[in-house]
C-alpha cells in the first residue's frame, strides 16, 4: 500500500528496489521512531540537542527503512545491507559501512566517513557528505548537495543532476497536439462562425495549457540551475 502523499510514478528511477512504500518492518513516522527507540533502548530524545543515538546494528534488521521521519537520529559504527530514507530529514550517519543507501526526497541528512557500495539519490537537496567513498551512484534531479573530500564515480555530477522526463510532460504534449488539430479543423470548417466566440475561449485554453507546460519544463530543469557541489 502506497502512502497517500507519495506518487508511484516517482519510483521509476530504479526498478531494482521498492520505494515510497509503507513497510511493515520499517519506521513510517515520527511516532514509529519513538516506539522503535524505546524498544531498542536508544539514548536521546529525538531533538537537535539530544538526538537518538544508534551505536550498533545489533538487534536491528539488516535492511532499515525510514519514511516521513523528521526527528533527529545519529547512527555510528553501523553496517547495513540497505539503509533507506524517504521524505525524511535530520539524520546523521558516521563511520558506517552500507551496501546500499537510498535517499529519496530528503534534506538535511549528513553522512561522514562512510563507505557506500551503492548510493541512489532522487529529488534530494541540501544533504552533506564528508570523507565518504561511493563506488556506484544512481538517481537524478538532485540539487544543492555537498560532497567534500569524497571518492565518487567520474560521472557523479551528471548522474546526480540528470533530468528525468515525467509522464505529465507527455500528457501536456499530447494535449497541445490535440488542441492544435482542433483549432486547425475549426478554422477550416468555419466553426467559429457557427458558434460565435468559441475560438476566443479555445485560444484562452490553449494559452493556459502552454503556461502550465512551460512551468512544468522549468520545474524539471531547475535542478540544473542549482547543481550539487563536489569539492
Amino acid at each position: 500500500m502506497f502512502s497517500k502523499d507519495l506518487k508511484k510514478k516517482d519510483i521509476k528511477f530504479s526498478e531494482e528496489i521498492e520505494i515510497y512504500r509503507i513497510r511493515n518492518d520499517g519506521i513510517n513516522s515520527d511516532e514509529d521512531l519513538v516506539n522503535f527507540a524505546r524498544k531498542n533502548n536508544w539514548g536521546g530524545k529525538g531533538i537537535e540537542s539530544n538526538p537518538y543515538i544508534i551505536e550498533t546494528e545489533e538487534g536491528l534488521p539488516s535492511q532499515l527503512y525510514f519514511l516521513n521521519v523528521s526527528q533527529y537520529v545519529v547512527m555510528k559504527n553501523c553496517n547495513f545491507e540497505i539503509l533507506e530514507f524517504v521524505k525524511s530529514s535530520n539524520a546523521k550517519i558516521i563511520d558506517c559501512s552500507l551496501k546500499r543507501l537510498n535517499l529519496i526526497d530528503v534534506s538535511q541528512i549528513s553522512i561522514e566517513n562512510t563507505n557506500i557500495s551503492k548510493l541512489h539519490m532522487w529529488k534530494t537537496k541540501k544533504n552533506n557528505f564528508y570523507n565518504c567513498e561511493v563506488k556506484e551512484l544512481g538517481g537524478g534531479v538532485n540539487r544543492k548537495n555537498l560532497f567534500q573530500n569524497c571518492k565518487l564515480p567520474d560521472d557523479a555530477q551528471e548522474k546526480l543532476t540528470k533530468k528525468v522526463i515525467d509522464t505529465s510532460d507527455l500528457y501536456l504534449i499530447a494535449a497541445l497536439a490535440g488542441l492544435t488539430f482542433i483549432f486547425t479543423y475549426w478554422q477550416i470548417e468555419g466553426m467559429d462562425y457557427v458558434f460565435p466566440g468559441i475560438m476566443v475561449w479555445l485560444w484562452i485554453s490553449y494559452g493556459f495549457i502552454m503556461v502550465f507546460f512551460l512551468l512544468s519544463i522549468g520545474r524539471k530543469t531547475y535542478s540544473k540551475i542549482k547543481p550539487n557541489k563536489i569539492i
